[in-house]
Order: C-alpha cells, then sequence, then structure tokens
C-alpha cells in the first residue's frame, strides 16, 4: 500500500458520513410495525351484512367506542388487526296484552264460568331487550397514498371480521286480582343473557400526520355495517 494515510483519512472521513445517511434513511423511513391506539363514535342504523336478524336496523347508541389496531407495513399496502370494544345499541321494549276485557275459569261446581268487564286489561308483560357488542376483531388491508417519508400519509382499505355480543332480556309483568284470584294465572318468564355473534365489515379513508419516526396522529371515517364512524387515535 503506497498511500496508507491516504486511506486512513478517506476512512475517517467516509464511514461516518455513511452512518449519518443511513440513520437519516431510517428516520424517514416508516417502521414496520405500528400500534394504534384510538376512539371512535358511531352514528346511524346497524345492518350486518347477513344473518343476526335481532340487530338489524338498530340504532347504535352515542358514545365512546374504544379501540386497537396493530399495524403490518409491506410498500404501499399496510395490513391491520383490529380490536373495537363496547359498543352499544338501542334498546327494544315491547308491549303485550294477555288478557282483555274478559276471561273464563273454572268455578267451585266445576263448570266453566266466564268473568266480563269490558274495558279491563287483566293482564300485561313487558319486555326490554338490550343490544351490546362486546368485542370486534377486524381485518383489514390500506392502501398508502405518498412517498413513505411523507410527514402526512392519506389511506384507504377495506375488511372484515367478527362481532361478539350479548342480548339481554328483562320483563316486568301485571296481573289483575280478580283474575289471580278466580284462575290462579301468572307469568313464567324469567331475565335472560344469550350470546351471539355477527358479521362485520367496513371501508375506511384516514389520514396519518407522522411527528416522530415512531409517533403519529391518525384521523379516519369508516363505513362499519352501515354506520358511520369517524375515529381518532394515537399511531405508536
Amino acid at each position: 500500500m503506497k498511500h496508507p494515510l491516504m486511506f486512513s483519512v478517506l476512512f475517517v472521513l467516509l464511514v461516518p458520513g455513511c452512518s449519518f445517511a443511513q440513520t437519516a434513511n431510517e428516520a424517514k423511513s416508516e417502521p414496520a410495525f405500528a400500534l394504534v391506539v384510538k376512539a371512535g363514535a358511531g352514528f346511524g342504523t346497524y345492518t350486518p351484512p347477513f344473518g343476526s336478524q335481532d340487530l338489524n336496523k338498530s340504532k347504535i347508541k352515542s358514545g365512546v367506542i374504544p379501540g386497537v389496531e396493530l399495524l403490518k407495513s409491506a410498500a404501499r399496502l399496510v395490513f391491520g388487526v383490529e380490536g373495537l370494544f363496547n359498543a352499544r345499541l338501542e334498546d327494544e321494549t315491547h308491549h303485550v296484552i294477555a288478557v282483555q276485557d274478559q276471561f273464563g275459569y273454572l268455578g267451585p261446581d266445576g263448570k266453566e264460568h266466564r268473568y266480563s268487564e269490558p274495558g279491563t286489561v287483566f293482564a300485561t308483560a313487558d319486555t326490554l331487550m338490550t343490544k351490546k357488542i362486546n368485542t370486534m376483531v377486524i381485518g383489514s388491508v390500506y392502501v398508502n397514498t405518498g412517498k413513505p417519508d411523507s410527514q402526512v400519509r392519506f389511506d384507504v382499505g377495506s375488511g372484515f371480521g367478527f362481532g361478539f355480543g350479548e342480548l339481554g332480556y328483562s320483563y316486568s309483568t301485571y296481573v289483575h286480582p280478580k283474575l289471580q284470584e278466580l284462575t290462579g294465572f301468572k307469568f313464567d318468564l324469567t331475565d335472560s343473557v344469550e350470546r351471539f355473534n355477527t358479521y362485520m365489515w367496513k371501508a375506511e379513508v384516514g389520514v396519518t400526520v407522522r411527528i416522530k419516526r415512531h409517533l403519529g396522529i391518525r384521523a379516519s371515517v369508516r363505513v362499519m355495517n352501515c354506520v358511520v364512524m369517524p375515529t381518532f387515535g394515537i399511531k405508536f
């Protein structure tokens, strides 16, 4: 080697420069994995794609729906697995008049008699049906626009998944004293909870503003089972 001093100087100058360029590119590039902690609110009538008839055309209650999503970047495509929690639908009430105006009963003489009092309601049953989706798990695919090192990136995506919830039934009954006295009539109704599964689909547009490489703000609007749902979150 004829000029060892020259090579030493070049090594000292170039290696830190290459390291600096690599660090700068890493700072600009999108992380392979990201976590979004989010919250949203739903507006509209919940309509699952198929099945779940008890939930069909139920209006969603106002309130915050929290969630979290794990994202995996692959160039312009981003794959996500999302969990949303505690979506409540509007309650349903049903009022049934079981006995009105008159009723028959078996008298002490063993013969059938009829008691009549027009306009009188002798027995009613009211049902309160509560609906909530405790957990929703959705797999999604997004397409990013703009360059990977852009501070602001827009995306569009869609997804499909499942929801797991509960239907609650509670009852309130009334029996007229005369009906109770002559027939011993009573309702055999017990409060109950029924678990169900429902299909979920969504279409979404969003924007992410990157503050640092591992920190950003994400806002989006989605249509999920015909419910419009704006969301806001922090991306780590």
